[in-house]
């Protein structure tokens, strides 16, 4: 029973933790938007994209457990990485820079859940 709850309270701080990257995602793409910064709009729809692919595969281990399945979150936890990089590369204000900071931050806590 003590390991279910654990794993009801891992399950429910990455849920937390992802829509709280989404949110920040969210935040990046308009403040982009806003500064007519189209490269990190179509960069911050791919993010989010993976946001969701890491939350459903995150799913699928948290049931199974697997060997596979973790590592198929890993290579999407990757790609995101990959993503939140690119994205560095057009700040093109201090606002945007602060913002993409944050987000960044929220990547790692999300990571590490």
């Amino acid at each position: 029973q003590l390991n279910e709850e654990k794993n009801r309270l891992v399950n429910q701080d990455f849920k937390d933790i992802s829509n709280e990257l989404r949110q920040s995602i969210t935040d990046f793409k308009t403040l982009a938007q806003e500064n007519n910064v189209s490269t990190l709009v179509f960069y911050a729809d791919s993010s989010l994209e993976i946001v969701d692919s890491i939350k459903e595969l995150a799913s699928v281990y948290f049931s199974s457990k697997s060997v596979g399945d973790k590592s198929s979150v890993m290579n999407a936890f990757d790609e995101l990485e990959s993503q939140i990089a690119i994205l560095e590369q057009g700040l093109v204000s201090d606002e945007l820079t602060e913002m993409f900071n944050k987000t960044k931050d929220v990547v790692e806590q999300f990571k590490d859940t």
